[in-house]
């Protein structure tokens, strides 16, 4: 009930909404949102994979305290923009930075 009415809100230009990964985030028309200064997940994974080429989803998750499915979430979008390279050794799959 409360999407619904979010929407007509959002309809009639009282709302705003964006895309924030899966979530769809709404603000006040005319109200800038709040940032807290922490970089966005998806920053926070390249920059890890950066300083740690060759890490696993697994230990990026550990490492960024977040559940896995949520790393791979990022990490398979970040590939399909380009940003990062997945490559299986073995019975792993490996992170690489691609750099522009």
């Amino acid at each position: 009930a409360l999407l619904h009415h979010l929407r007509v809100l959002e309809k009639n230009g009282y709302v705003h909404s964006t895309l924030d990964g899966r979530l769809r985030r709404f603000f006040v028309t005319g109200a800038m949102p709040h940032v807290t200064g922490a970089p966005a997940l998806s920053e926070r994974v390249i920059q890890f994979v950066r300083d740690h080429p060759a890490t696993t989803n697994a230990r990026l998750a550990a490492a960024l305290t977040q559940p896995q499915p949520v790393v791979h979430y990022h990490v398979s979008r970040l590939a399909s923009a380009g940003k990062l390279r997945r490559e299986r050794v073995g019975r792993e799959v490996q992170l690489y930075p691609i750099t522009p």
